[in-house]
């Protein structure tokens, strides 16, 4: 009979609009804003990163959206660096920057996201060394002698720097900055990203 087809049609039309709506609703938009800790896989440093380097972290604590959780422990971030400059001479410290653009859950499933570093990794100049730089000769020595605490630093100093200048303050470089392997960090979504509940 024609009607008993149609009326199992219906049934498993209606089963899979159902099924859809169950996928649907399961899945949790995180606003942007949201912080995530994460641990760092290997080390990265100003010193020796390039630009469009990546690298990987993971996920150390589940997250949780009305007693759901939508991002297990050990989800991996993939990270890019954007930005890299080495400590350079004058005092002049390291710069890094970096953007986390995707997210791989432990079932494999990615997904797009855009966040950035809770704390900016940016490395501070070195103030003396930089006075030093544009003080030169026996002025500097002098300097020199003072910042080292010892005994009768400053003449020594002088005597340094009148023979050789401030080449010998120049030749220090700044701190280079990075991210140690196995640290612990934030990462904060700067977009709001959809994701599946876990186990979906």
């Amino acid at each position: 009979m024609i009607f008993p087809r149609t009326l199992n049609r219906s049934i498993a039309t209606a089963t899979l609009i159902f099924a859809n709506f169950i996928f649907l609703n399961a899945q949790t938009e995180l606003p942007a804003g949201t912080r995530i800790p994460v641990r760092m896989d290997n080390g990265i440093t100003s010193e020796s990163a390039g630009v469009d380097d990546t690298f990987t972290a993971v996920t150390t604590k589940p997250l949780f959206i009305d007693g759901v959780s939508v991002l297990s422990a050990g989800s991996s971030v993939v990270g890019r660096v954007v930005e890299a400059k080495p400590a350079g001479n004058g005092g002049k410290a390291g710069r890094l920057e970096v953007e986390f653009e995707t997210l791989r859950f432990t079932n494999g499933t990615e997904r797009k996201i855009k966040a950035v570093l809770v704390e900016n990794l940016s490395g501070r100049d070195a103030g003396v060394l930089n006075a030093l730089a544009v003080i030169g000769g026996a002025a500097a020595g002098g300097i020199i002698g003072l910042v080292s605490k010892v005994k009768n630093g400053a003449a020594i100093g002088a005597g340094i720097g009148g023979g050789a200048g401030a080449g010998i303050a120049l030749s220090r470089k700044g701190k280079n900055v990075g991210i140690d392997s196995d640290q612990d960090f934030e990462i904060e979504l700067t977009r709001a990203v959809t994701l599946p509940a876990d186990g979906y």
